[in-house]
């Protein structure tokens, strides 16, 4: 008998029955080649999916095995496609006090693998493979696991390792993105998995962005939303061009298709972007005084060396010229007067400007970088005469060389600083004598003139005299300020 079953016995002799029984035939032991999943094993899985199995067991005929004296064990090898290393994965129907899971003859387990790779699943009841064993399964990496995930660039600082390169504004900055399942492993680009895709936002240090949108929520913060493009690799590529120097935090987060953002393994982590060069026509003064006294002594203000978007650049080496330009007060002279102030390179990107300068007027300050004016250049400023210096001051017109006797004589008081700058305003103190040829004869300091001097202050600097003698003759003229005569 061949085929496993209960079979019924008559034993006939002629034509008429002595004996009728039954007769259970059960199967034989169990054959390989008969032996068979009752599912096929998948060809594709990935990391960390357990794929369960069921044999039945059969003796050569393929008659069903329905008790269960056999144990089965599933063997897992193969090649890492990551690692190219050998791989080795056993999995077993028994419980770990070495109970068979077997229930009537059909045997049941499950198998399961952590490391990508091309692999051979072998399936073995009694020690012989069962039938098509072993199977042919590919091992694909699971969905990426944020918390695997890492970005690295010579960019980057991350854990406190220096950069190996500058990011510079102005120019593309770039890292990579390694996507990463739960066990390490590279997950390749498929297009019909699920949506996978990083964001990246840049904030300034200490300031806070939104870094699902890239949009500020402090007043003084400054955000970015960087470009990722996946590789149809394991990886993404981050590029960005920042505009504003200074030390910013890189968030870095996977997003998965229900839109939840999750950082990454090394996020965030930092980057220092530095000014571009010397942008001449973004460099600005400041602290330029808008009114200065005429002086022997030094006058400063400073210029910011910038970039082509108003960073401060913090080095040194740019050349600057500066002048204080005003026009000539020379009859007939049309040129600008020019007077050249010192810059001194701080070596920082701030220049110190200075200058001293004893002659009054309005001027244009004037910073220009190979003949190129910088951002707020020129600006006005006005050189104040210093205060009155009566030796300096004069008097002029024809009262100064005398009169007709009888009628009033007239002449100008011009007030001047140490440096001979008319002063602007008036206030302040002249004395006026005239002595007539008697009163020089009498010799006792009085003047007894006929119309005494009068001072009229212009407020302007200039104060008018009038005066007037009955006399005729050699007459003399004091004009005094304070206690020193002129």
């Amino acid at each position: 008998i061949s085929i496993a079953g209960v079979y019924g016995l008559s034993l006939l002799l002629s034509t008429d029955e002595f004996h009728n029984s039954l007769l259970a035939c059960e199967a034989g032991n169990v054959d390989a080649d008969t032996t068979a999943t009752l599912l096929p094993i998948p060809k594709s899985i990935q990391t960390g999916e357990e794929v369960t199995y069921s044999v039945q067991a059969r003796d050569q005929f393929g008659s069903k095995i329905n008790v269960c004296r056999e144990a089965s064990v599933v063997t897992l090898q193969g090649v890492s496609t990551d690692t190219g290393g050998s791989l080795l994965f056993n999995g077993t129907s028994a419980y770990a006090n070495g109970t068979v899971i077997c229930s009537r003859g059909v045997y049941s387990g499950s198998f399961m693998a952590t490391v990508t790779g091309q692999y051979t699943a072998s399936i073995q009841v009694a020690g012989m493979h069962i039938y098509a064993s072993p199977f042919s399964v590919e091992v694909k990496a699971g969905r990426a696991a944020s918390h695997q995930c890492y970005a690295f660039g010579n960019q980057l600082i991350i854990a406190g390792t220096p950069s190996d390169e500058r990011a510079e504004a102005g120019k593309e900055a770039t890292f990579t993105i390694q996507s990463r399942d739960f066990y390490c492993n590279r997950v390749l680009y498929d297009p019909f998995a699920p949506l996978m895709r990083f964001n990246v936002t840049l904030q300034l240090i200490f300031t806070t962005c939104d870094t699902t949108t890239g949009l500020p929520l402090q007043s003084d913060a400054v955000c970015q939303l960087a470009n990722v493009v996946g590789n149809l690799d394991s990886t993404f590529s981050v590029s960005y061009t920042p505009t504003y120097a200074g030390r910013f935090e890189v968030v870095t987060t996977l997003v998965d298709e229900n839109n939840n953002f999750q950082l990454i393994s090394n996020s965030p982590f930092t980057t220092i972007v530095y000014p571009s060069t010397p942008a001449t026509e973004r460099m600005i003064m400041f602290e330029v005084p808008s009114n200065v006294t005429a002086s022997d002594s030094t006058t400063t203000f400073s210029v910011m060396s910038r970039d082509r978007f108003d960073n401060r650049v913090t080095l040194g080496g740019t050349v600057f010229d500066a002048y204080l330009v005003r026009r000539s007060t020379e009859p007939g002279v049309v040129s600008p007067v020019a007077f050249r102030a010192n810059v001194n390179d701080k070596a920082t990107g701030i220049y110190e400007v200075s200058f001293s300068i004893t002659a009054a007027g309005n001027y244009k300050v004037e910073v220009m970088s190979t003949g190129t004016r910088i951002f707020n250049s020129p600006q006005q400023i006005i050189v104040n005469p210093g205060g009155i210096n009566y030796a300096a001051s004069e008097a002029i017109g024809n009262g100064v060389e005398g009169g007709i006797v009888d009628r009033q004589a007239t002449f100008q008081i011009i007030a001047r600083d140490i440096y001979g700058n008319q002063l602007t305003s008036g206030g302040a103190f002249f004395r006026v004598l005239v002595f007539t040829p008697t009163d020089i004869l009498r010799a006792d300091g009085q003047s007894n003139v006929a119309i005494q001097p009068v001072i009229t202050d212009a407020l302007d600097g200039t104060y008018g005299v009038s005066y007037g003698s009955a006399e005729i003759g050699a007459h003399v003229l004091s004009v005094a300020g304070g206690n020193v005569l002129g």
